[in-house]
C-alpha cells in the first residue's frame, strides 16, 4: 500500500510528494514548522538542564533536513558539541552521591556490611540504574522473547542458571540502552534471540565514532557489573552456580570486546587513532600474558589485524574509549577464569 501523497509548496505552488523533505523547485523547506517546533522544544529541555531530551528533539528535527543542506550541517554541528557534553555532565549526581553516602554508613556493620562496603559499586549502581532496568522489563517483546530464551536455557542448564544468565544479558544490553537515552538516539527495548543472545534496535544512528564508541562500550560496562554482582553474591554464598555466572557472563563481555564490527570492541576501536589502538592491544598481551586466557589472545591479535588494515582507525583518539577498554580486559580478565583461580 502506497501512503504517498500529492501537495502543492506554499511558496511556489510546484507539486511535491509527502516523502520530499524539501521543494524540489524552490528548495524551500516542507517541513519547517514541525522543525521550528521541535528546536524550539528542545531549548526549553535545554533550559531545564535534560540534556538528553534536548538532543532527542534535535536528532529528531534533523530527520526532516535534507542530508546535503546547510542547516542539516549546522544542525548536526550543534548535536555533536552538545553530544560531546554527555561526557562531562554528571547524570544524577546528587543521587549518586546521597547512595555512595549511604553505603560507605553501611560498611561498618559486621560481615554483611564489610560485603556491601566491597562490593558497595555494584549496589550503587542497582540502585542508580533500577528504574531503567524496570522500564525496560516493562516491554512486552522484551519479556516475551526474553521468557523464550530462558525456557531454551532452562532445557540446557537448568532455570536457576539460566535465570541468572539472562539476566546478565538483560543487564548488558540496557546498558547500551542507557547510552543511546543518554545521547538521544532513540531506540527499542531489547529483543531477546533463544540461543543466541539479544540485541537493541537503533532507531536513529550515531552521528560520530565517539557516539558509536559510547553505545557499543556500554554493554561490556553495564556487564561488568552484573559479572561482579555474581562474584559478589558467590564471595558471600558459596554457591557454585554463582561462581560459574560470574565467570560466564565475564567470557560473554569480553567476547563481546573483540575489536571487529558490529561487535563492541569493533564500535570501541573505530573512535581510536593507532596509538590508542597499539595501547589496548598491549594491554590484551600483557593480560593474557598473566591469566593464559586463550580469548584475551583472540583479540590482541583480531586488534593487531584492525590496527594494521587501518579499517576502522581514527585520526584523532579518544581517550575515553582507550581507557574504558583496557580497564574492562582487566576488570574482566581474572573473572573469566575464577574457577582455575578457586580451584572448583
Amino acid at each position: 500500500m502506497n501512503s504517498e501523497t500529492i501537495s502543492k509548496c506554499d511558496k511556489c505552488g510546484t507539486e511535491v510528494s509527502s516523502t520530499l523533505l524539501s521543494c524540489p523547485q524552490c528548495h524551500r523547506l516542507l517541513h519547517a514548522s514541525t522543525i521550528q517546533e521541535l528546536l524550539a522544544n528542545a531549548e526549553v529541555k535545554g533550559k531545564e538542564g535534560d540534556l538528553s531530551k534536548q538532543l532527542m528533539l534535535m536528532r529528531e528535527a534533523l530527520t526532516f533536513l535534507p542530508a546535503n543542506s546547510k542547516q542539516n550541517q549546522i544542525l548536526g554541528q550543534r548535536i555533536e558539541i552538545l553530544s560531546q557534553k554527555t561526557d562531562t555532565t554528571p547524570k544524577e549526581e546528587n543521587s549518586n552521591k546521597d547512595t555512595t553516602a549511604n553505603w560507605k554508613k553501611l560498611g561498618v556493620l559486621g560481615s554483611v556490611g564489610l560485603f556491601f562496603w566491597k562490593f558497595k559499586f555494584i549496589f550503587t549502581f542497582l540502585v542508580t540504574k533500577g528504574k531503567l532496568l524496570l522500564v525496560g522489563l516493562s516491554k512486552g517483546g522484551t519479556l516475551l522473547t526474553m521468557f523464550a530464551s530462558f525456557g531454551v536455557y532452562w532445557t540446557l542448564w537448568g532455570w536457576k542458571f539460566a535465570l541468572g544468565f539472562v539476566f546478565s544479558i538483560y543487564i548488558h544490553e540496557m546498558g547500551h540502552v542507557y547510552a543511546l537515552n543518554r545521547l538521544g538516539i532513540k531506540a527499542s527495548a531489547p529483543a531477546f534471540i533463544p540461543g543466541l543472545g539479544a540485541f537493541v534496535r537503533m532507531k536513529q544512528m550515531p552521528m560520530s565514532s565517539r557516539e558509536n564508541a559510547r553505545v557499543g562500550l556500554a554493554g561490556p560496562v553495564w556487564g561488568l557489573f552484573a559479572s561482579y554482582l555474581f562474584f559478589g553474591l558467590y564471595y558471600l554464598s558459596g554457591y557454585k552456580s554463582l561462581s560459574a555466572l560470574a565467570q560466564v557472563s565475564a567470557w560473554i563481555n569480553l567476547f563481546n570486546l573483540l575489536p571487529i564490527s558490529p561487535l563492541d570492541g569493533g564500535r570501541g576501536f573505530s573512535s581510536m587513532s593507532l596509538a590508542g589502538c597499539a595501547l589496548c592491544v598491549t594491554v590484551l598481551f600483557v593480560t593474557w600474558y598473566f591469566t593464559s586466557q586463550t580469548l584475551l589472545l583472540v583479540l590482541a591479535v583480531a586488534g593487531v589485524f584492525n590496527a594494521i588494515s587501518q579499517k576502522d582507525v581514527a585520526q584523532e583518539n579518544d581517550i575515553r574509549s582507550v581507557f574504558t577498554y583496557c580497564l574492562l580486559i582487566i576488570c574482566l580478565s581474572p573473572l573469566s577464569i575464577l574457577t582455575e583461580i578457586s580451584g572448583k
